[in-house]
């Protein structure tokens, strides 16, 4: 992913059940230099994480996130772990996943998911 202005804002991640504000979402906010892990549901977003980092303009970041059965999540930027954290908020399977544009230009180069039972 390519984030092309100051202003660009991107919210990713996965939902469960028909409505995508539910389950998590990670949240990349290049003018804060902040990158949050939120967990959204019918009460609202709450951040689980949040982490101060330089998401570079105009430079292809790789963002990398598992989740196994336990609730552990890992979410890596570049090859750098930005968090490691048991979350247990969501335990059945996720339905779908959401990428949203909030502001600014954002060019998306490839996204693949992998879902595996344990």
């Amino acid at each position: 992913m390519t984030i092309q202005s100051k202003e660009g804002q991107v919210e990713l991640g996965p939902f469960s059940g028909a409505q995508q504000n539910q389950g998590y979402q990670l949240f990349i906010s290049p003018h804060l230099n902040q990158v949050e892990l939120l967990r959204t549901g019918s009460r609202g977003r709450s951040v689980v994480e949040a982490k101060n980092v330089t998401v570079s303009l105009n430079q292809a970041h790789v963002f990398e996130w598992l989740r196994d059965a336990s609730g552990m999540m890992t979410i890596a930027m570049d090859g750098e772990q930005l968090f490691q954290v048991s979350d247990r908020g969501y335990r059945d399977e996720f339905s779908g996943f959401a990428l949203q544009n909030l502001s600014g230009s954002v060019i998306l180069h490839e996204l693949n998911i992998v879902a595996k039972k344990d």
